[in-house]
């Protein structure tokens, strides 16, 4: 009988065929991210798209041995800037430097390069890697590879970005903590912490390290992200998906008898809607306006972002992580704030005027990733799975995450629309890359309160 998460993970990890050489943490983190996401990316025509990557560096052949090689380049001043801290070097993925002539990757750098064994993530394009004897998260650039709804090349642009958010996270980290901490209704408290994209490499051959973030002349620039890793050694805990909560075993592996969620509630004794609110739903929603309210950071909620720490004693939610700071800023906000917006990727930043990209400005993206991204995306599964339990419980679930809001942030109506916001099905002309924001008629707010505008 199984009575920890870790018990049931490592045995999803034996069906799914994990590498059994690897650390048990390593394993148990691989079970979640690739054994439970089975009917989670139903919610788009896009999310399942998988166009160009080779099925080697896909689950289940790229978990069950170390057979693919990730390409580390180490410092080289003339052909690789370092943006953060302490970043390992240039880790590149097979499928890219074995283009290496597309890439103008010189003969020469390649063979200096270490090989390396890596593991994907559920992302797929995010690994993990063993580097001087330490594992590591890495985010890396495709190319002509399309995930889910783009091609994920990750340009230089966005890793400058990316670690100048992350910068800012952690500078107003205290701040940020002090408002998610304000909610004295909520019980339990649950930890806010940050999977923080630390430092990148970016190849970019003869380039000056001080040219602009904006600087036409970056065209071109693609590298990785390196992120840190926020486990703990005081206590043990186990990091999860969010999505591995309410996914089940994919085609690949023999359906557990329950849910992950399933289990954990079985051992807490509560009631599954009580559950899913207390311990899931309103630490995001904290979490999501104390970030903007005290950053401007727009941050992306999703199943994958969504990071919850388990503690080993009692198996419940005791800190919630956000990662990937590849998010878009409210210059608006940061304006209010007093915070300076020229650290960041121009494209990326935002204030309320509208643009053929976001009609309402930052007001429309701050409705794409409340509406779609936290609410289609993920509460909707979590509401249904309560559904199954308690009938009418979704509803309710919707009502208390809508009163959350407005109590949490006065201020809501400034920033919220009265319309939902979404991509539209297809991208600009110009960027193939680029889907732009679209009102949605036949959609109204149903997790979070309606704004005035």
């Amino acid at each position: 009988m199984m009575n920890r998460p870790s018990d049931y993970l490592l045995s999803l990890a034996d069906k799914i065929c994990i590498d059994p050489s690897l650390p048990e943490t390593i394993r148990m983190e691989l079970a979640a991210e690739h054994g439970l996401n089975g009917g989670t990316r139903t919610y788009s025509r896009h999310s399942g798209d998988i166009s160009g990557l080779s099925t080697r560096y896909r689950a289940p052949q790229a978990l069950a041995a170390p057979a693919n090689n990730g390409l580390l380049l180490r410092h080289s001043p003339e052909h690789i800037v370092s943006i953060g801290e302490q970043s390992p070097g240039l880790l590149i993925h097979p499928q890219v430097y074995g283009s290496g002539d597309r890439f103008h990757l010189p003969s020469r750098l390649i063979k200096q390069g270490e090989m390396l064994p890596f593991y994907p993530l559920a992302s797929l394009r995010s690994v993990l890697i063993r580097v001087d004897g330490v594992w590591r998260r890495a985010k890396l650039h495709f190319d002509q590879v399309k995930i889910s709804r783009y091609f994920r090349n990750l340009g230089g642009r966005t890793i400058e970005h990316s670690v100048a958010v992350s910068r800012e996270l952690k500078c107003r980290q205290n701040a940020i903590q002090d408002s998610y901490d304000d909610d004295e209704k909520a019980v339990p408290k649950i930890e806010l912490d940050f999977l923080l994209d630390r430092s990148g490499s970016i190849f970019a051959p003869g380039r000056d390290p001080e040219l602009p973030i904006d600087d036409s002349r970056r065209d071109g620039e693609w590298g990785c992200l390196w992120r840190q890793d926020s486990g703990r050694t005081d206590s043990p805990q186990l990091l999860i998906p969010l999505f591995s909560f309410y996914g089940t075993a994919g085609s690949e592996a023999e359906e557990p008898a329950e849910r992950l969620l399933d289990f954990i509630i079985s051992k807490s004794g509560m009631k599954i809607d009580d559950f899913i609110f207390t311990r899931l739903m309103a630490p995001i929603i904290r979490a999501w306006v104390a970030v903007f309210r005290q950053t401007g950071i727009i941050w992306e909620p999703h199943g994958q972002n969504i990071v919850f720490a388990l503690d080993s004693s009692d198996l419940m939610p005791c800190r919630i992580l956000l990662r990937d700071a590849d998010t878009a800023v409210s210059s608006a906000r940061r304006t209010e704030l007093g915070l300076p917006s020229d650290r960041f990727y121009a494209r990326n930043v935002h204030d309320h005027s509208g643009s053929t990209e976001m009609p309402a400005g930052d007001r429309s993206e701050i409705s794409r990733v409340i509406d779609i991204s936290m609410g289609i995306n993920c509460f909707e599964y979590l509401a249904r799975l309560s559904e199954t339990r308690i009938t009418g419980s979704g509803a309710v679930l919707a009502d208390r995450c809508r009163s959350l809001f407005q109590e949490i942030w006065p201020e809501h109506n400034q920033w919220l629309t009265r319309w939902v916001y979404s991509y539209a099905p297809s991208p600009l002309p110009q960027d193939r890359n680029c889907y732009p924001l679209i009102m949605r008629p036949d959609l109204a707010p149903k997790w979070r309160p309606a704004g005035l505008s």
